[in-house]
């Protein structure tokens, strides 16, 4: 799978307007001519009391690439500088505002709104996703930038802002980037491979293999790890690129990640077609025990839907409302059909295909700098769904 989102804004600053008092600064754009617009919002910013200042709004494709198909939609993108408080006007033109809601939720913003004007204050830079009445595909991208003392802007200056600017090729048979910007890099990742070292296993792993391709950029020194999948088990990860957004992503991961779904092959055939599995976990090292009742454990939750029942076996979608370890592998035996290849949790003598039949196909998320709605999707692993395909 080859995914890659692409923002990429070209503009030539003609010139900016400039306010200053003793303790703010606000500079805006002007929209250089000829430069194409989108007038989905009306877009106005001001230091509190101050006069309202009209932004240039401009178009900016999102594309989503889902098993090698392209879907292009057009959202709206914003910017200004500034540092103390600010405060910003966003009038949307198609419809009365009925629900607004500015991402990521972790900052806590929560605008005023008035018929089909919502409003806000900010008082630090924010990238922001403004969604109004549920639509994320036509939302307002809003960058409110610091601004750089050291590097100031001058009319005629020509800007170009682009996500794939200083990528290197990477290359490697156990793992592939499927997207990568400034602050995360999201890796489809093989059987086989670790996701981190432990204190007893000091071989390669995703972790590794990742710093070393950043080293290589000549800018950043490491990746910074968010979450795992175990060492059998492929498919969809995020790294994070900064410690910050490394604790914007752990601090706030239930409001910000929308799906994390499975695919697996399990052992007989299911007797439901959808359910959720409920359980305590505790975690012994070698093993992680499951108990019906809150025995001290963690609470774990599994949702299940079988999409295939044949040949003895069954392939389950899992979607987890929580992340223990092992989870899915320990549900799964608590149901009685025990993954094929979990030597673990199941049986040993049943493996048809020579690994752990369990994938993470997809991974759905609002971007924890930009806010931005990220979908990513891997195809089922063919080997899953030959063991399915029911004989002639």
């Amino acid at each position: 799978m080859k995914l890659r989102k692409l923002i990429f804004i070209s503009g030539l600053l003609l010139g900016f307007v400039q306010t200053i008092d003793a303790q703010n600064l606000l500079i805006t754009y002007p929209a250089p001519q000829g430069t194409e617009l989108k007038n989905d919002f009306t877009v106005k910013v001001r230091q509190p009391g101050g006069e309202w200042q009209a932004i240039a709004t401009y178009p900016v494709k999102v594309d989503e690439v889902k098993e090698a198909r392209h879907h292009v939609e057009l959202a709206s993108m914003s910017y200004f500088d500034f540092n103390g408080e600010v405060e910003v006007s966003v009038t949307a033109h198609k419809e009365e505002i009925e629900t607004a809601r500015i991402r990521p939720l972790s900052y806590g913003i929560t605008p005023q709104v008035s018929r089909n004007t919502l409003t806000f204050k900010l008082n630090s830079p924010r990238n922001l996703s403004i969604e109004v009445n549920g639509d994320i595909f036509h939302n307002l991208h809003l960058f409110a930038n610091p601004i750089d003392r050291n590097n100031p802007l001058k009319p005629g200056m020509k800007v170009q802002i682009s996500r794939e600017k200083g990528r290197k090729e990477f290359n490697h048979k156990l793992m592939k980037i499927v997207y990568e910007d400034a602050y995360i890099i999201v890796i489809e990742k093989m059987q086989g491979l670790l996701s981190v070292n432990t204190d007893r296993q000091k071989e390669r792993t995703a972790y590794t293999i990742l710093n070393e391709y950043v080293q290589r950029s000549g800018k950043q020194h490491r990746v910074h790890i968010v979450h795992r999948l175990d060492r059998d088990t492929s498919g969809l990860m995020m790294f994070a690129k900064d410690e910050k957004t490394q604790r914007t992503l752990r601090d706030n991961w239930h409001d910000i990640v929308t799906d994390r779904r499975y695919v697996a092959v399990v052992v007989g055939e299911m007797e439901k077609d959808a359910g959720t599995v409920v359980s305590w976990l505790t975690d012994r090292k070698l093993y992680v025990y499951s108990s019906p009742t809150d025995d001290g454990g963690q609470e774990s939750i599994t949702h299940y839907r079988t999409i295939k029942r044949a040949n003895g076996y069954s392939l389950v979608e899992l979607n987890l409302e929580t992340g223990r370890k092992n989870q899915i592998r320990v549900h799964m035996q608590d149901l009685g059909h025990p993954i094929i290849g979990d030597g673990r949790y199941g049986l040993e003598d049943v493996n048809p295909i020579g690994r752990l039949a369990l994938h993470a196909f997809k991974l759905c998320f609002y971007h924890p700098v930009t806010g931005e709605l990220m979908r990513f999707e891997t195809p089922y692993p063919g080997e899953f769904k030959k063991l399915v395909l029911k004989n002639k």
